[in-house]
């Protein structure tokens, strides 16, 4: 059974913890910015270091997803894009939606929980850190 409290509350957690990290709001971080979240004592990294999908072990669902930096003219490694709409659109891990990570985003995404999307930006190792809907 999902704690959705618990969720909220490490989610909520994190969204006020990098608005505190980063006062001139551009939310631009490098990933060892934020590796330092901790909640309730437990250090909790919030950018997944290889993987796209970050589930920690504390929590049911998805914390964090990661689209790595592209260079201009380059293909990306994953079919990440943004519509015609201006709505990014997020690219499974690999092609089996029953991959555990795949289950913990769509368990995110049933139970209305708020996702942090680190979009690669400027070059490797910089993110925007895309988020809302935290209390």
């Amino acid at each position: 059974m999902i704690d959705l409290e618990f969720e909220r509350r490490v989610r909520d957690a994190a969204m006020a913890w990098l608005d505190a990290q980063n006062p001139s709001r551009s939310r631009l971080f490098r990933y060892d910015d934020v590796s330092d979240f901790t909640f309730e004592g437990e250090r909790i990294p919030l950018l997944p270091t290889q993987q796209g999908i970050r589930k920690p072990a504390v929590l049911s669902a998805a914390l964090s997803i990661r689209t790595t930096y592209t260079p201009p003219g380059e293909a990306p490694p994953y079919n990440d894009t943004v519509g015609l709409d201006g709505l990014h659109r997020y690219k499974y891990r690999g092609t089996d939606p029953e991959h555990h990570e795949n289950v913990a985003l769509r368990m995110a995404f049933r139970y209305h929980l708020p996702l942090i999307w680190f979009v690669g930006a400027y070059r490797p190792g910089f993110y925007f850190a895309l988020y809302f809907g935290h209390r």
